[in-house]
């Protein structure tokens, strides 16, 4: 590699290692769950090693320091398969799937142990790398199974995106996804760049791209997006109910319905915070099955707490809605076979006057909603 070469690639790790940096810095737990958010810094931490290690690899090779250059070249191709790795684990935190399972988790790390395994060998077994008597590096027969690993986990999750995005109805799901899936084309564009013309810094900028959009996408979510539901949060919320307010008619009212998952922290104290998690994000997805099949509007309001908003002509009878909601989710409880039950009291009010008041809105739905929340104690007591 010329020297010009060799001090622009250096430059550019040195920028991404320091915007990866700040990123990581400002990553906090507000932005998502907390699998989400751990798999997203192990991605940064990752990517932070591989480009460090790269510079180093850079500086052996030009030193002829061919046993800094084995450690380093160790450390570098370790990290960037964990990148992949983390990668593969955010997206599929994002999906919520496999986070239960953990002898799927077992056998997905599997790869990752038998890269760092070989990798690790390969000073001795020349199975995936090797310097030559002249310095140079060169590939090991092995090399080919090291490329695969990182493109397999990319792959796996992007076929997960691309069924959610076919499966969906929900359009804000579908933008979601779409988003998703260009995170995963740029480092496999990157990594076919990188095998067709080395010496290019192709795969830190493609990763350092994913990172920053990664944080971006974070961020808009924090405004309008609740981070664990992906629900319309509170702010758009209150948005949204004055806009419908000023539409309310005798002939078409508004109805403001307000759920709560009653003794909720019972679950987070005995089944634990993921299991809390899981826990809204089922009745968090089972009103959204009904905003869509009733064009309603639901948001989690804040904590355990949810509220659908919907045109009186377009539901049912709003009694028939809660409890077909109570239907469904008892139903989805007893699918994935959960070991706890979820109660959740509603309360609503209808509105039939333009001028009414928001505050006062919430003040009668939630009153009606504690009047249910009591209902509901007494006839599972009874019961």
């Amino acid at each position: 590699m010329p020297l010009p070469q060799a001090l622009t690639y250096f430059m550019v790790t040195i920028a991404c290692t320091l915007i990866a940096g700040i990123v990581y810095d400002r990553t906090s737990y507000e932005m998502g769950t907390e699998l989400q958010v751990k798999s997203y810094r192990g991605l940064i931490s990752c990517y932070l090693v591989f480009v460090v290690s790269n510079g180093i690899c850079l500086w052996a090779n030009y030193a002829n320091e061919n046993n800094l250059g084995y450690i380093a070249t160790l450390v570098n191709l370790s990290s960037l398969c964990a990148c992949a790795f983390f990668w593969y684990r955010f997206i599929e935190a994002k999906l919520g799937i496999h986070q239960h399972r953990r002898f799927v988790n077992i056998l997905i790390t599997l790869p990752l142990i038998l890269v760092i395994l070989f990798v690790s060998t390969s000073m001795f077994t020349e199975l995936v790398y090797y310097y030559k008597s002249d310095g140079s590096f060169a590939r090991g027969p092995l090399w080919i199974f090291l490329l695969l690993v990182p493109v397999c986990y990319i792959l796996y999750a992007g076929g997960h995106i691309i069924s959610r995005f076919f499966s969906t109805q929900s359009p804000s799901r579908r933008k979601e996804y779409k988003y998703l899936m260009s995170f995963a084309f740029l480092p496999l564009v990157a990594g076919l760049m990188d095998m067709f013309v080395p010496h290019l810094p192709v795969m830190e900028l493609s990763i350092m791209i994913c990172i920053v959009l990664f944080y971006i996408a974070f961020q808009d979510k924090l405004i309008y997006v609740d981070a664990l539901t992906g629900m319309n949060n509170r702010r758009v919320s209150d948005k949204y109910l004055r806009s419908q307010l000023s539409l309310a008619a005798p002939d078409n009212p508004l109805i403001f319905f307000l759920a709560d998952c009653d003794d909720f922290k019972i679950i987070n104290d005995k089944y634990g915070h993921l299991e809390g998690d899981r826990a809204l994000k089922i009745v968090g997805n089972e009103l959204e099955k009904l905003s869509i099949r009733f064009n309603c509007y639901v948001a989690r309001w804040g904590g355990d707490e949810f509220v659908l908003i919907a045109r009186k002509n377009s539901i049912p009878e709003p009694e028939a809605l809660i409890n077909l909601f109570y239907t469904n989710l008892q139903n989805r409880i007893k699918d994935e076979g959960i070991e706890y039950d979820i109660h959740i009291s509603l309360g609503y009010v209808p509105c039939y006057d333009a001028k009414a008041s928001t505050i006062d809105i919430f003040g009668e739905a939630e009153k009606k909603m504690y009047q249910a929340k009591e209902n509901n104690k007494n006839a599972r007591a009874g019961s």
